[in-house]
């Protein structure tokens, strides 16, 4: 039986955290989102004032996951 390296260096195919656990997150939160208004208009179902107020940190948590996942690519500045 022949052993084949699972990566170059080693590492496990598509195990890139620093950049999946972001993407990850952003749409964990902006599919709850989904979910929520989708569940709101299209079913007609009323919010209660929580999960009203739950939607603006589950925004701002897929916007910050969004943001570090792209800020993440960025080239670094050397001065």
């Amino acid at each position: 039986m022949r052993e084949t390296p699972l990566a170059i260096d080693g590492r496990i195919l598509g195990a890139d955290w620093a950049r999946l656990a972001p993407a990850a997150l952003a749409a964990a939160c902006f599919g709850f989102l989904a979910f929520a208004l989708i569940a709101q208009y299209a079913f007609d179902y009323d919010p209660c004032e929580l999960c009203t107020y739950q939607r603006i940190a589950y925004g701002l948590g897929g916007a910050v996951a969004l943001a570090a996942g792209v800020w993440r690519d960025r080239p670094r500045r050397r001065d």
